[in-house]
């Protein structure tokens, strides 16, 4: 869901959403997002992380403006007016696929248009394997009170992005809560997927099963 005006926490402001991101933002040197809108959540994450170098993208040219505006200052910040396909082409040459601990942040897929999303999936899992890819807006099994993408044939869940993720050695994780802790948005589900290697980085809030 994407809003037009810069909202005061990034991560929809989901207290337990943020906990889960800050465990392995805490420790990480890159977060990568796709989707920036207006500049919400990357200007949480740089302000909060000032060490953290933040890489995000975003097509609309009204809404790249706009977050320009809203992360003037932050030399953490670097934006690219380009869709994410794009963007991740020319992600290699500005971050090193071995040796960096990354963060992803997934959020290049709405209604209009065709989604991004299998094909950011599978360049992360495969050129960045140890990265922590969350993604939002996602189908969370069992619990319909978290809203979830879905346009024209597209479902934000499992299904639609199981096949292209790299190898059997990821494992992904639901949120374990219901509670609606934002006092601006709606309960939104995610996920976040990581090698099943990476399983000693406790991730609060969440349950993790084999993809």
């Amino acid at each position: 869901m994407r809003s037009s005006v810069l909202l005061p926490k990034g991560f929809h402001g989901d207290r337990f959403l943020i906990e889960a991101v800050h465990s392995v933002l805490k420790d990480a040197e890159y977060f990568v997002e796709t989707g920036t809108n207006v500049g919400s959540t990357i200007r949480f994450v740089a302000t909060k992380y000032n060490a953290i170098q933040c890489l995000s993208c975003e097509p609309d040219e009204n809404g790249f403006r706009s977050a320009g505006c809203n992360t003037q200052g932050l030399d953490n910040v670097e934006l690219h007016n380009v869709d994410a396909i794009t963007f991740l082409n020319t992600l290699p040459s500005v971050l090193p696929a071995t040796g960096k601990r990354v963060v992803c942040w997934l959020d290049a897929h709405g209604c209009g248009f065709r989604w991004p999303l299998r094909e950011e999936v599978d360049f992360f899992t495969k050129r960045y394997p140890d990265a922590i890819i969350f993604i939002d807006d996602f189908k969370v099994p069992g619990n319909d009170k978290f809203g979830y993408d879905q346009y024209d044939g597209q479902e934000c869940s499992l299904s639609y992005i199981r096949d292209v993720i790299s190898d059997d050695a990821f494992e992904i994780g639901y949120p374990t809560y219901s509670e609606h802790t934002s006092s601006f948005h709606p309960l939104r589900g995610w996920c976040v997927l990581r090698r099943g290697e990476e399983s000693n980085t406790a991730i609060p809030h969440c349950t993790f099963e084999t993809v």
